[in-house]
């Protein structure tokens, strides 16, 4: 009975905090960080205005999120392909 418990309440709440955690950490601090470097660059440093990614979520900042996903994506897509594959 303990173990139903356990089993049906404690460990998804264990990994629910888990995944926001991991998710602010990947989403907030790498992805971010690397799409705003990534679109100030390509912008000559028009795009985003600020740099603040705790301003309430808006859509610049996934648009920044998303870009330093896709970055990260291509990056491990390339280094597979010519160092793992």
């Amino acid at each position: 009975m303990v173990l139903e418990v356990i089993a049906e309440v404690v460990l998804p709440f264990i990994g629910r905090v888990t995944g926001y955690i991991l998710f602010d950490i990947l989403g907030q601090i790498i992805f971010y960080s690397t799409g705003y470097l990534t679109l100030k660059t390509v912008t000559f440093g028009k795009y985003p205005e600020n740099h603040s990614p705790k301003n309430g979520g808006n859509k610049k900042e996934n648009h920044v999120i998303i870009i330093g996903a896709v970055i990260w994506m291509l990056g491990a897509l390339v280094g597979y392909t010519y160092f793992g594959g």
